[in-house]
C-alpha cells in the first residue's frame, strides 16, 4: 500500500472513529431524565383571579389545569373546606383533581369527602374523583341539575399531624358550561368530629393563589430523556409556554 492511501484510509478511520465516539458519547452521556423539582422560586401569578382575604373569584373559565393555592401554614389540620359559588344558574365545579400538602411539597393524603348541602356527585363522574389520585378522571362535584348555593366541599385528611399550607386544584376549562367560580372561600379544621359537616373550620391567613410550573414540571408529567436540548421542546406542542420554569435534580458525573 502506497504511503499515500494509508495516510487517506487513517485519516478516515479517524474521523469515522470520532464520529462514532460523538454519537456514543451523546448516547450514553448527554441525555438524562429529568425530574421536575416542586420549587417556590419558580412561582407566578394565574391570571384572572382575585383574591379577598380567604376568598378567590375566578374572572373567567378558562384556566385549565393545576393552580396552586398557598396560605399560612395549620398545624394540627383534620380537613379542608372549600365553600363556593359560580356564576351558572346550575351549581356545578368542574374538577380533575384536589390536593392537599404540608411545607409546601409533602402531599397529604385526603381520605374521604362530602358536599354540603349537595346532592354530591355519585352517579358518572362521582364526586369521589376529586381526591382519587387520577388527572383522567374528573366531577362535576354534585348532581345534575342542582342549584343550590353555596356549596361546601368538605374533604378530609388521613391520620397525622398535618401543617398544611397549599392546596393544588386542578380545573376542567369551561366548568361544564355552568360558568366561572364567583367564590371559593378556603378554610381549615382542627376538629375530628367524625361528620365533616359538624366540624368548625376556620379561615386561611396570607392566602396566594399562583403557578408553580404546574403543568410540566411537578412531579413526572414529563419525560425529559432524550429532549433535554431547547429545540426538543418544540415537540411538546401547546403544552410547552414561554412562562414555563425548567427546575431539576442535579445531576453528578
Amino acid at each position: 500500500m502506497s504511503f499515500f492511501l494509508y495516510v487517506r484510509l487513517s485519516f478516515v478511520l479517524f474521523v469515522f472513529s470520532s464520529l462514532v465516539s460523538s454519537v456514543m458519547a451523546e448516547t450514553s452521556f448527554d441525555f438524562h431524565e429529568v425530574r421536575g423539582r416542586e420549587a417556590k422560586v419558580s412561582n407566578l401569578d394565574l391570571p384572572q383571579v382575585v383574591v379577598k382575604g380567604s376568598t378567590i373569584e375566578h374572572l373567567s373559565a378558562d384556566y385549565d389545569g393545576f393552580y396552586s393555592i398557598t396560605f399560612d401554614s395549620v398545624p394540627g389540620a383534620t380537613g379542608i373546606e372549600l365553600d363556593w359559588d359560580n356564576e351558572g344558574g346550575y351549581k356545578h365545579w368542574t374538577i380533575r383533581e384536589i390536593e392537599a400538602y404540608a411545607k409546601f411539597g409533602t402531599k397529604l393524603d385526603i381520605v374521604a369527602g362530602k358536599v354540603v348541602p349537595g346532592p354530591a356527585r355519585t352517579s358518572d363522574t362521582a364526586f369521589a374523583n376529586a381526591f382519587d389520585g387520577d388527572v383522567e378522571t374528573f366531577t362535576y362535584t354534585t348532581q345534575s341539575l342542582t342549584s343550590v348555593s353555596p356549596q361546601r366541599t368538605l374533604l378530609e385528611l388521613g391520620p397525622g399531624s398535618h401543617a398544611i399550607d397549599r392546596i393544588r386544584i386542578n380545573d376542567v376549562a369551561g366548568n361544564g358550561d355552568n360558568g366561572r367560580m364567583q367564590r371559593i372561600r378556603v378554610r381549615i379544621t382542627t376538629d375530628t368530629d367524625k361528620d365533616l359537616a359538624a366540624r368548625k373550620y376556620f379561615d386561611t391567613t396570607n392566602l396566594s393563589v399562583q403557578i408553580f410550573g404546574e403543568h410540566l414540571m411537578e412531579g413526572e408529567l414529563l419525560s425529559m430523556k432524550g429532549r433535554s436540548r431547547p429545540q426538543g421542546m418544540s415537540g411538546y406542542g401547546d403544552q410547552w409556554s414561554s412562562d414555563s420554569h425548567l427546575l431539576w435534580d442535579g445531576l453528578i458525573g
